[in-house]
This record gives structure tokens, C-alpha cells and sequence, in this order.
């Protein structure tokens, strides 16, 4: 169980910087599953990654509440929040030689214990 939760944690942390780095690099609609296109408004779907990497900011203070996140989804608002680096995201860090690689924080590693009845 916790191998499978460390996994986890691992997986979601890759799909975050994955999309933060397509965020950046505008090209969030590379997200979207090919077979969305022909139902999905582009519009729609690029509103709905970015209310998502809003709720997943680093700082909490910086997130928006439940009835913001209903409201920007279900509006006719034109202008969003833009985002800033999700708490998750995977973070570039130098070694002694000065390369950068790219690697988990250790401090989000996520731990889980399950309570069971007598």
C-alpha cells in the first residue's frame, strides 16, 4: 500500500510539471485527448487547465476558493488569474558542476496511514 501510494505521488507530480511546462510554453491544448477535439471548445478546454493549475499553486493563500473556482468555470469571464508555479511541480536544481537536472522536492513526499476497527 505505501509503495503504491509513493507511486502515486510520484506520477502526480510528473503529470504537474508536465502541464506546468506545457502551460509555459503555450501549449496547454497538447493536454487534450485527440478524441475531445471535434466536441471540446479549444476556449473551454484551455479555461478549465488553467482554473486547474490556479487550485494547484504553491502558496494556498494564492488559491482560489470553491465558489471562485464554480464561478470562473461556469462564467462568461475573458480575462483568468494567470497561474503561478503549482506546489507540485517538479523544480530544476543545480549540482556542483552547475548542470540542472530535474528532480521532486523531498518535502512533498506524501506518507498515508489507514485506521481499522477491533
Amino acid at each position: 500500500m505505501f509503495g503504491t501510494l509513493i507511486l502515486f505521488s510520484v506520477r502526480i507530480e510528473i503529470i504537474y510539471a508536465q502541464t506546468w511546462r506545457l502551460w509555459t510554453e503555450n501549449n496547454a491544448l497538447n493536454l487534450m485527448d485527440r478524441i475531445l477535439e471535434e466536441t471540446c471548445s479549444r476556449g473551454e478546454v484551455l479555461k478549465c487547465i488553467n482554473v486547474a493549475l490556479l487550485c494547484l499553486q504553491e502558496d494556498p493563500n494564492d488559491r482560489p476558493t470553491m465558489s471562485n473556482v464554480l464561478f470562473m468555470l461556469g462564467g462568461e469571464i475573458t480575462k483568468l488569474p494567470t497561474p503561478k508555479q503549482p506546489a507540485f511541480a517538479l523544480k530544476p536544481s543545480f549540482s556542483s558542476t552547475g548542470s540542472s537536472s530535474t528532480r521532486p522536492d523531498s518535502s512533498f513526499i506524501v506518507s498515508a496511514s489507514m485506521e481499522q476497527g477491533r
